[in-house]
């Protein structure tokens, strides 16, 4: 039952750091906006394109650990 558990761990983990991603893209964007600096947009784009792919992957392997931990839990009930 613990492996159920790590892998419910490595995806929330995951998820975080997809999501810090996807942030930290959005300020780069805002701050060339607002500061008039010159900033890589498309590199930004791109990144948060892969950033959001990544946080949809750990959320559709959450979903899956927590179907099977479910599942579990129903059968040993």
């Amino acid at each position: 039952m613990t492996t159920g558990f790590g892998t419910l761990a490595t995806s929330l983990y995951g998820l975080r750091r997809s999501l810090d991603g996807l942030r930290r893209e959005a300020q780069t964007v805002a701050h060339s906006g607002v500061d008039g600096a010159t900033a890589d947009l498309t590199g930004a784009a791109v990144r948060s394109a892969e950033q959001q792919r990544a946080a949809e992957a750990n959320a559709a392997a959450l979903r899956r650990a927590s179907e099977t931990l479910g599942s579990v839990i129903d059968i040993r009930v």
